[in-house]
């Protein structure tokens, strides 16, 4: 059939219905689907690829519903079904997703911002007031007044009064309405969607709630076949017809995916026939592969799948000669997931791996008799490029590298004697063709001199098989090999004829497939065959195409989605080339589906990507200003240990002033400390002693740790009885500590403890599930009560004196970062923390709202007991922290607000006239409404380039410069020196530079 270009960049999805029918996208392209099947599609080009389409409601009772899609970059109207899309706005930057709310759409960019809320009449921009802090991640209104939002860590909202009031929804399973990811509007439902693999529940706006949870709604059997296809795939005909289908009658395609085989119209993309073997989906791709006598398929199954076998892959016979596609019943199923089909035009097929668990092999071939079995090769046939043969046997491509020869006992007989690798290395000629059958017998195809000649005496480095071997019908070989030279096309006829290969000149990479080939060059050259690679010629690319090829990374596609060619025509990244006939004209290309849709600044009867309101990029605050570097001068020596930086070191630390172990007593040590923070994380020892008779004698606990965060940091020690329950050996696995606090994480038989030491002395043990020990910093509270409090996952745990850890709130995770603060007796300060402004608010002590146990029992139960959701109320806006930590001015002894812990690994230091870069360092920040200050920072210093900065006076102490330096601001505080224990620790003055 005569070629034709169309594009496939877009979304494949069912949209709302229009006049004429169903709005349809195919691979980015519009069409609309009648009641009786009949595809229409757009005569034209549309801007760009269609990525998305939603229905946006009107902001009154008298307005129209309008159609909304987008591109990557621009945001259209549609005015008309099938004609030219108005546009609304155009971005900076890569469009994510839309939005609706009444008269408005909410265009997300990339990224972790807020939306840009624009008037789908106008473009122009329009908020939505009353929408709640957290931030919004999706938006949808099925009419004028009820709409539901996805926020950030608060999870689904809904509102019934058009986004005056909006109010937390409730589900069937108490953790349903955090789970939601996005929001669809069908017909006149609302609906949320849970999962990747399509799990949806109705939301009811008015009662707030959220209705049970099942998985997507099956398609119809009485919609039109394409609706179908769509909606069970989500993919595009025409591309799964190029990449994975065989030629199925005159114009047509058999395709396989999902369940579900069809039969594609070349010359329309229109699904003409589908039928249903299984109903199952997320599976991997089918296999395809067969000749105009049928196909073969290989599919992974789901309700029909057999129930002793785990992960069911089915190999399957489709008929199509008759009135109606035919699936026969599966020639085996086995247990894997490898859907490779791999068929030859001769007639040959081959599935890759065994053909029946507990097969010794590494093909499953289907015989001249039609019996498929298992062939084993002593290579892997992937990286051979192995082919099926119509006699049943696996070809293979040997001799790649150094030494890939055929062992003599393969070639010589059974009884030939073992070589070693140097009389393998002298037997090898290059790259030849071999073949293996059912009984393991191996023979060479071809002449045997091809492959010498073909690297004309030298020896290159190894050699890579491209495209596997595919047997025409006249039973010669056609493959590509990657040599040092470039490309070859190889063509090994069987019997004494030569071989012929030919140099893919300047291409990158090729494939072969079902007779036909093409070849792309590093300058967006492309070449074709129609003869298994013997000939090949060049193919004009449209301008699109072209452009399209040169920005993509064809030459990376180790599996053939970028690039993959077969006798229905070929794909090149996004384009796709139907037929391999003479090239249409324009004007015979119209009405006939689409072309290749257009760049950046492609138009489509006046429309332009480039129109419609100009959406900037959404960022959070510009950094402005100088940032203060912390400036210290030396004052001499103080007491106090300085940083160790080794557990060894630790040990030393923490070991010494240790009484020695009387006789008759057992000790064992457990040290931790450091970590991926390198000395900036507290470290600790917990010796453990009992005497070596009576049996059951107590034992004794010392813990010592050591907090470098400390200014005057020396180490804590603690020593009293082993608390109740614990075993003899319990390991230690982190430790976190404040000054003369500390909270250690152990492990005791099966259980995981934490102990907390109190600033009074005491020590209090708790049993925990292993998913609420702490993962990252933990805060201590000065307070009383001494609540601590720490992140783990989503969950803000809190441990009060005198009570059990528990969970204070429980929600999913995060777009930005989440920061507590030093909890109080008010609570816990949170921080939700974006590109944009950060928001706050206290979270108390007392649950906000129970919510159900996520399961488990015991103590996992216990602990999760009382946990709470966030609530819509009570958060407020705050300064940026993250990136502005060198703004801060330095903290007064009467600064106020809640305090913050946040790790930075740049910034700058001037230690004793010399200019310091900062490689790692801990600041303490105090927030206060939209004020914050720099109440305490640690930091490790290196040396810079550049000449010493005089600030103050230099004073001399010690003989090694300043290499750690802590500073408590709002005390007048401050010490460092060298790293590591045996080095003097040094007083210091420091301020903020710029500040005194």
């Amino acid at each position: 059939m005569p070629a034709r270009w169309v594009a496939s960049g877009g979304v494949t999805a069912v949209g709302p219905e229009v006049e004429g029918g169903t709005l349809v996208l195919l691979g980015g392209r519009r069409g609309v689907v009648s009641a009786d099947g009949a595809l229409r599609v757009v005569a034209g080009d549309d801007p760009e690829p269609l990525q998305e389409m939603i229905e946006v409601p009107a902001a009154g009772a008298t307005g129209k519903r309008r159609v909304v899609l987008r591109g990557m970059l621009g945001v259209y109207r549609l005015d008309d079904p099938l004609g030219p899309l108005s546009p609304i706005a155009r971005s900076e930057v890569e469009i994510g997703s839309l939005g609706s709310a009444p008269g408005r759409v909410a265009i997300f960019q990339v990224g972790r911002v807020a939306p840009h809320m624009v008037e789908v009449e106008t473009g122009q921009g329009k908020p939505l007031e009353g929408l709640p802090l957290p931030q919004l991640m999706a938006i949808a209104f099925r009419d004028a007044q009820a709409g539901a939002a996805v926020l950030d860590v608060v999870g689904l909202a809904v509102t019934s009064d058009g986004g005056t009031t909006w109010r937390l929804a409730s589900g069937a399973s108490p953790r349903d309405a955090l789970r939601v990811q996005g929001l669809r509007v069908e017909g006149k439902g609302l609906r949320a969607l849970l999962s990747a693999d399509g799990d949806v529940a109705e939301i009811d706006p008015v009662q707030a709630r959220l209705g049970t949870v099942r998985g997507r709604p099956p398609s119809r059997a009485s919609e039109p076949a394409l609706l179908r296809w769509v909606r069970r795939t989500g993919r595009d005909p025409l591309e799964a017809a190029v990449v994975s289908g065989v030629a199925a009658g005159e114009g047509a395609a058999l395709v396989a995916d999902q369940g579900l085989v069809a039969r594609v119209a070349l010359a329309t993309g229109e699904v003409l026939e589908v039928a249903e073997f299984d109903k199952v989906q997320g599976a991997e791709p089918c296999g395809v592969g067969g000749t105009a006598r049928g196909a073969w398929i290989a599919c992974m199954l789901g309700e029909s799948s057999p129930k002793d076998v785990y992960n069911p892959l089915a190999v399957m016979r489709v008929s199509f000669g008759g009135e109606r596609l035919s699936v026969e019943r599966p020639v085996f199923v086995r247990d894997g997931d490898e859907t490779e089909m791999r068929t030859s035009p001769s007639g040959g097929a081959m599935l890759l791996g065994a053909c029946r668990d507990g097969d010794q092999g590494t093909a499953c071939v289907r015989q001249p008799s039609g019996k498929w079995v298992t062939v084993d090769t002593d290579v892997h046939p992937r990286d051979h490029g192995a082919g099926a043969l119509r006699g049943g046997q696996v070809a293979l491509v040997r001799g790649l590298w150094d030494g890939d020869v055929l062992p003599r006992a393969q070639e010589g007989g059974k009884d030939a004697p073992e070589e070693s690798d140097d009389e393998a290395l002298e037997r090898w000629v290059g790259p030849f063709v071999a073949t293996v059958r059912e009984d393991g017998q191996v023979a060479r195809v071809g002449s045997p001199g091809w492959g010498s000649a073909l690297m004309k005496g030298g020896v290159p480095e190894a050699m890579a098989v491209l495209s596997p071997i595919e047997e025409g019908e006249d039973h010669a070989l056609s493959f590509v090999l990657r040599g040092e030279e470039g490309l070859w096309a190889v063509v090994v006829p069987r019997g004494e004829q030569a071989a012929s290969f030919k140099l893919l000149a300047g291409m990158m990479s090729a494939r072969i497939h079902q007779d036909h080939g093409v070849a792309v060059g590093g300058e967006g050259e492309v070449l074709g065959t129609s003869d298994g690679g013997r000939t090949w010629s060049p193919i004009a690319l449209p301008v699109q195409v072209k452009a399209a090829v040169a920005e993509s990374d064809l030459f990376a596609d180790e599996w053939g989605r970028s690039l993959a060619v077969s006798a229905l025509g070929m794909k090149l990244d996004t384009q796709l080339r139907i037929g391999w006939g003479e090239p249409e004209s324009a004007a015979g290309q119209e009405g006939r589906g689409p072309a290749v849709g257009g760049t950046s600044g492609g138009t489509s009867g006046g429309t332009s990507v480039g129109a419609g309101t100009l959406l900037p990029r959404r960022g959070g605050p510009q950094v402005t200003g100088t940032a203060h570097a912390i400036a210290c001068v030396s004052r001499g020596t103080t007491p106090g240990a300085s940083l160790p930086t080794t557990i060894a070191e630790v040990s030393a630390l923490l070991g010494r002033g240790a009484a020695s172990v009387p006789t008759g007593v057992t000790r064992i040590v457990s040290v931790a400390g450091l970590g991926n923070r390198e000395t900036l994380n507290a470290s600790g020892l917990l010796e453990q002693r009992r005497p070596a008779s009576p049996a059951g004698a107590p034992v004794a606990w010392t813990l010592r740790w050591f907090d470098p965060l400390e200014v005057g940091a020396r180490p804590h020690t603690w020593t009293g009885p082993a608390p109740s329950g614990t075993t003899w050996g319990v390991d230690l696995s982190e430790v976190s500590a404040a000054g003369g606090r500390a909270l250690f994480t152990l492990r005791s038989g099966s259980n995981n403890l934490l102990v907390r030491v109190k600033s009074s002395g005491g020590v209090e043990v708790a049993k925990v599930p292993w998913d609420m020990l702490p993962s990252g910093d933990v805060v201590f509270g000065a307070e009383r009560g001494e609540a601590i409090a720490w992140v783990r996952g989503g969950q803000v745990v809190v441990w009060l004196s005198g009570e059990q850890p528990r969970i204070l709130v429980d929600v999913p995770a995060p777009l930005g970062r989440m920061l507590i603060g030093r909890p109080t007796q008010a609570g816990v300060p949170l921080m939700l923390t974006r590109v944009e402004r950060p928001i706050v608010r206290l979270v108390p002590l007392t649950p906000l709202a129970p919510l159900t146990p996520r399961g488990g029992e015991g103590v996992a139960s216990a602990q999760h007991q009382g946990a709470a959701t966030l609530p819509l109320e009570g958060w407020t806006s705050t300064t940026e922290l993250l990136d502005f930590v060198g703004l801060l001015p330095s903290c007064g002894a009467r600064s106020q607000g809640a305090l913050y812990r946040i790790r930075q690994t740049s910034g700058r230091a001037t230690v004793d006239g010399v200019q310091e870069g900062i490689r790692s360092a801990v600041y303490e920040v105090r927030v206060h409404e939209r004020e914050a200050c720099l109440a305490q920072a640690t930091a490790l210093v290196e040396a810079s380039v550049g000449a010493p900065v005089k600030v103050g006076a230099s004073v001399k102490v010690g003989t090694g410069p300043v290499r750690f330096v802590r500073s408590d601001f709002a005390g007048k505080r401050a010490d460092g020196g060298e790293l590591g224990t045996g080095s003097t620790l040094r007083q210091l003055a420091c301020t903020r530079e710029g500040q005194r």
